[in-house]
């Protein structure tokens, strides 16, 4: 948090939090303020899309269930006008209903992530710290984005040795995993893909790449229900990228 907060009095960040609810307007703007991010609030779905189309935002957090215009109403509005000024922008879903379904839905929405609610002050944190070393990375082109995040493994297994054995497997089996995604024929077998998006799922949890795993979640349960993801193609490669970046990463943490 310390980091986050000397972070943000270089570079203000400005955060959207739309909201029904008075007491949870109240206890998230309570946990952002105190380390210094500006914050607006909006009431209603009209709300937020009004702000949004005129204010540029670093983060947006958006009430899943809110009235007139659902979380994920406002996402695809703003997602599907190219020139939108918050195009970029990371969107968090806040659910307290944060089921699988609506997990993959939020996915499919447009949503970069979604919080459940209630949630710990650090889980917050946690958020607003790995999404503010991309935005940084992005408005500084010579500055690499990590991707990995291992405080999630560290918080579960104690234990360095067993963390370490934990990633060295990782960096064994991975690229195993990546030579078949990268093969030409690997989209040809709908169960072939499934398979695979399951053995792979761990590796991106364990490494801390939420939204990954997130889409692998998506991906393995449309092709268990037989449908094949027009997307999959694209967001393959996309994974593909990710995991190579993160084998860097690995090193170096192994080293």
């Amino acid at each position: 948090m310390d980091q986050l907060a000397t972070f943000l009095k270089q570079h203000p960040q400005k955060v959207l939090l739309a909201e029904d609810d008075e007491f949870n307007q109240v206890y998230f703007s309570k946990i952002i303020g105190n380390i210094g991010f500006e914050i607006d609030v909006a009431n209603n779905g009209n709300e937020a899309l009004d702000l949004l189309l005129v204010t540029k935002y670093d983060f947006v957090f958006l009430d899943y269930h809110m009235p007139l215009m659902t979380g994920a109403e406002i996402v695809q509005e703003i997602k599907n006008q190219t020139n939108s000024i918050n195009n970029n922008t990371p969107f968090i879903a806040v659910s307290g209903t944060a089921m699988q379904q609506e997990k993959d839905h939020a996915m499919r929405s447009g949503f970069d992530l979604l919080l459940g609610k209630p949630f710990a002050p650090k889980d917050l944190y946690q958020i607003l710290h790995d999404y503010t070393k991309i935005s940084s990375s992005k408005n500084n082109p010579n500055s690499p984005i990590k991707v990995i995040n291992l405080s999630k493994i560290k918080s579960i297994y104690e234990d360095d040795e067993l963390i370490k054995d934990l990633l060295k497997a990782i960096k064994t089996e991975l690229p195993k995993y990546l030579s078949h995604l990268e093969s030409p024929d690997f989209f040809d077998n709908t169960e072939k893909m499934k398979q695979l998006i399951h053995k792979i799922k761990p590796s991106f949890s364990y490494l801390g790449i939420d939204i990954a795993a997130d889409e692998l979640n998506y991906l393995e349960d449309q092709l268990s229900k037989g449908i094949r993801p027009p997307e999959i193609e694209n967001k393959c490669k996309e994974l593909v990228n990710l995991a190579k970046q993160a084998m860097v990463e690995l090193q170096t943490e192994l080293s």
